[in-house]
């Protein structure tokens, strides 16, 4: 079937935004790394080392527009989470490869990449711009086995067709589309379990989050606010301490005006950059601690929280993460010492799936953390379990009037 690649892309990225831009990425050998250039393309030039036609993979989120091009005029596209804006398609590749099984939803597509191999693609209805819950699905479907492990879902290239695939021995095959349906499009949530993902696990992601749990409110499940749990940012604390910080009143974004590390390079002549302590933004960006410096500032404009804290660490901060759900985690969950399980209080509310195993935990939380006073990052499951202020109980006790609710034995109390 002959489908070109400006239909093939069109297709895809049917509802992209005209702030939004495709990618695509080039191999030309083994051992290199990829050549990144927005679609509609821009003359390719093949390095003279290598003699073969390039691999051809498209980015399966579209991403912002660099803002200052280098110094030959030309730009540095990029596909890390902060360039990418919103996924527009799921993809299940290795399909013919190492399991017997096909996914049961039929795509919008299907490429054979290699002889017997071939990718499933779905078009969504709607393009995902929350990265975050893209990630985590990806990671469940790559647990059910449709999709390689640590896929990265949001920056993830897959071949377009008329890519070359080159086997042992320099034997070519061109990618080549079989099926081709790009009527059929896909609500995510929905898709995912068509795919064989447990619905409680697609529940768990798609959730909204509550932000308050005490002790007293997890026992009597009360809906919590996000606006009243405590924080405590330790790189905050370090700012306030060494005089860095211009202005303590966050913006509507959760921003407050801190001295920028590389003001000296500023040609705004200013020397703020902003800050976004941990507890404060918007939507879930309260649980992650960000930084930016003022438009127009050329060198640092683009610099992000890693490298800001890579700066602050070696001036003696204390080192954190950018994302820190443990807060949160700490106030939703309660860890049940029989059984080794966790209790969700806030699924509690709905009377089913909020018991979990400890691979259960691990599976709904899959992310890393940085716990106080550690130098290597833990899973979210370690640091829960080793966190001195996690509530722990005994058991789950059973009240025959309300047998399908337990109860819990906290500190020999109900």
């Amino acid at each position: 079937m002959n489908i070109d690649l400006d239909d093939f892309l069109n297709s895809i990225f049917k509802k992209k935004h005209c702030d939004e831009h495709v990618l695509l990425a080039y191999q030309y050998d083994f051992d290199d790394g990829f050549q990144v250039v927005p679609w509609p393309f821009i003359d390719i030039k093949k390095p003279e080392r290598s003699a073969r036609e390039p691999t051809e993979y498209f980015n399966i989120a579209t991403v912002q527009k660099p803002e200052i091009p280098e110094t030959d005029g030309t730009y540095y596209w990029r596909r890390s989470k902060q360039d990418c804006i919103a996924a527009h398609s799921l993809v299940c590749d290795n399909i013919g490869t190492k399991r017997e099984s096909q996914p049961k939803a039929a795509p919008s597509w299907k490429l054979e990449v290699a002889p017997g191999i071939f990718q499933w693609g779905y078009i969504l209805e709607q393009p995902i711009e929350n990265l975050d819950y893209f990630e985590i699905v990806y990671q469940l479907i790559s647990d059910v086995g449709y999709t390689k492990q640590g896929a990265g879902g949001y920056n993830q290239l897959f071949r377009t067709p008329g890519s070359i695939h080159y086997e042992l021995g320099q034997k070519k095959f061109t990618a080549q589309i079989v099926e081709w349906e790009p009527g059929s499009i896909f609500k995510l949530d929905q898709l995912v379990h068509k795919l064989g993902v447990e619905r409680w696990k697609i529940e768990a992601v798609t959730r909204k989050p509550k932000t308050k749990m005490t002790n007293f409110t997890a026992l009597n499940n009360k809906n919590p606010t996000k606006t009243s749990i405590e924080t405590v940012d330790p790189l905050l604390s370090w700012l306030k301490e060494k005089n860095y910080i211009l202005n303590s009143k966050a913006d509507f974004e959760g921003f407050i005006d801190i001295i920028c590390p590389w003001h000296d390079t500023h040609t705004t002549g200013s020397k703020f950059a902003k800050y976004s302590p941990l507890g404060l933004g918007t939507n879930q960006s309260f649980q992650s601690r960000s930084f930016k410096c003022a438009p127009g500032n050329q060198y640092c404009q683009n610099k992000t929280f890693k490298e800001y804290m890579e700066w602050a660490g070696r001036k003696g901060a204390p080192r954190v993460m950018g994302h820190d759900p443990m807060p949160w985690i700490k106030q939703r969950y309660i860890f049940v010492e029989e059984g080794n399980l966790i209790a969700d209080m806030e699924q509690r509310d709905f009377g089913v799936f909020w018991q979990l195993s400890l691979k259960e935990f691990s599976n709904q939380h899959p992310q890393y953390v940085l716990p106080p006073g550690k130098t290597t990052p833990v899973t979210v499951k370690q640091a829960f379990l080793d966190d001195p202020d996690t509530i722990r109980a005994q058991q789950f006790i059973y009240n025959p009037a309300k047998a399908n609710q337990p109860l819990i034995y906290l500190n020999n109390k109900v």
